[in-house]
């Protein structure tokens, strides 16, 4: 186990026990900051794809034991983020390393909180309070820290990484 694993493992449970402890003591208006999307992201951003897919179910499922959520639904939840960003990577339109990660964190937060919203959906009905109250906020809060934290990460010197894998095999990663 290299250095790099266990301080991932180790911002990986941060993130976690954030998103359980600190996250609900700092709400805007109903949202609260996603910890472990904003971890995710900038794992896929500047770890590479391959540790971002061995990461998301761990830590979906970390944070469904954790808190009081389905560990089934938040991995439902947190898978879209990869895909989004590969796509948004070999789509024909030119955005910047910085743009395609704040990207699909917002499209992944969105997603994210309509599906663990659909509770509330299913019994009441789309509401203008919960889009102005926990969507929007919650768009706010995830684009303001990712942002925060990207710009710190490549201050410090750290490098963007493509989301595309390499062929050529099951252990073509390394």
């Amino acid at each position: 186990m290299t250095i790099k694993t266990i301080v991932i493992v180790i911002l990986g449970a941060l993130a976690v026990f954030a998103q359980v402890t600190v996250a609900p003591r700092f709400p805007l208006w109903a949202a609260v900051p996603a910890f472990p999307l904003v971890f995710l992201v900038l794992l896929a951003a500047f770890g590479g794809p391959f540790k971002a897919m061995v990461a998301t179910p761990i830590v979906a499922i970390a944070l469904g034991f954790a808190s009081n959520r389905a560990p089934g639904l938040l991995l439902l939840a947190y898978l879209p983020a990869l895909p989004i960003g590969l796509l948004l990577e070999e789509s024909d339109i030119p955005l910047s390393h910085l743009v395609r990660t704040l990207t699909s964190g917002i499209a992944t937060g969105v997603w994210i909180r309509l599906l663990l919203a659909s509770t509330v959906l299913a019994q009441a009905g789309f509401t203008i309070s919960l889009f102005t109250k926990v969507i929007v906020p919650g768009i706010f809060l995830d684009f303001a820290l990712l942002a925060v934290v990207y710009l710190v990460l490549s201050l410090i010197g750290l490098n963007g990484r493509s989301l595309t894998l390499p062929r050529g095999g099951f252990l073509a990663h390394e």
